[in-house]
């Protein structure tokens, strides 16, 4: 539903923005979860 928001309802265009959306996951998120590990020091970095 969001992509379809993001796109003015646009099925053609929220569904290339899914595609998008899918590919940019895999690559960011290989394992298709991150740890806690992970998560931990980006957010000390943030919070600084």
């Amino acid at each position: 539903m969001r992509f379809l928001i993001a796109r003015s309802m646009n099925p053609e265009k929220a569904a290339k923005m899914f595609c998008q959306w899918k590919k940019w996951r895999a690559e960011m998120v290989p394992l298709g979860y991150i740890t806690d590990s992970e998560v931990c020091p980006r957010m000390d970095i943030l919070f600084q």
